[in-house]
């Protein structure tokens, strides 16, 4: 009989170890959740950024190129603008529609 008493009391303890390392691993996990979170958050900030210099450039260049002393630079960026221009009255056709 004292030998059930002495497993028992090893099992007791082998679990509680358990329970313990369960509890670490978790708050662990939590940890790395809010810095999966953070880390994403950071990403979308500088995805949105990035989009919007992508934006300013594609401006500039534009704007070089309507002021450009080259003729065919001058020329693409008149042809960029009107297709702009046929796209805004597309949408604006089927608004109204």
């Amino acid at each position: 009989m004292p030998n059930n008493a002495v497993q028992k009391d090893n099992y007791e303890s082998q679990v509680r170890v358990l329970i313990q390392q369960f509890a670490e691993l978790k708050k662990q996990n939590a940890e790395l959740k809010k810095q999966i979170n953070w880390r994403q958050d950071d990403l979308d900030r500088l995805q949105k950024q990035l989009e919007q210099l992508q934006q300013k450039y594609d401006r500039l260049l534009m704007a070089h190129q309507l002021i450009s002393e080259d003729k065919e630079e001058r020329e693409v960026a008149r042809k960029k603008i009107d297709k702009m221009v046929r796209e805004i009255d597309k949408c604006l056709n089927l608004l109204l529609e």
